[in-house]
C-alpha cells in the first residue's frame, strides 16, 4: 500500500495510477478514498474532454501524460496508412503534437509533460 500511495503522491493526475488506486482502496474496504479517486478522475477526464475540440492548433484537445495523448491519437492511427505526426513547437513545459492520417488531423497538447 505504501508504494502505492507514495506512486500516487508523485502522479495524484495520472489516469492509471488513480484507476489503481480505486482498485487496492476498494480492496482493502477503503470506500470514502476509493469515492475520492473516483471523483478525481472524472473530473480529470471531464476537463480533458472540455479543453478542446482537437480540430485545430488553437482548440487542441489537452492532457496531462504522454500516455494520455496516445489515447487520443491511437483512433487515427488506426485509420489508414497515411498516419503522420508531427509536433509543433510550444513553451518549453507543453508538446503539441499534429497526427494526421488522409483527411483527418487531430491537435493534442501535453501541459507539463516534461515535469512528470
Amino acid at each position: 500500500m505504501a508504494s502505492a500511495e507514495a506512486a500516487y503522491n508523485k502522479g495524484a493526475l495520472n489516469k492509471d495510477i488513480l484507476v489503481s488506486m480505486v482498485n487496492i482502496y476498494n480492496a482493502i474496504g477503503e470506500k470514502t478514498k476509493a469515492e475520492i479517486c473516483v471523483l478525481q478522475n472524472n473530473r480529470i477526464i471531464k476537463t480533458i474532454d472540455e479543453s478542446g475540440t482537437g480540430k485545430t492548433e488553437t482548440s487542441p484537445i489537452c492532457v496531462i501524460t504522454a500516455g494520455n495523448m496516445m489515447t487520443y491519437a491511437k483512433p487515427v492511427m488506426m485509420m489508414g496508412n497515411a498516419f503522420k505526426q508531427k509536433d509543433i513547437k510550444t513553451d518549453d513545459s507543453c508538446i503539441l503534437t499534429e497526427y494526421s492520417n488522409g483527411g483527418i488531423n487531430l491537435f493534442v497538447k501535453c501541459i507539463g509533460c516534461f515535469n512528470f
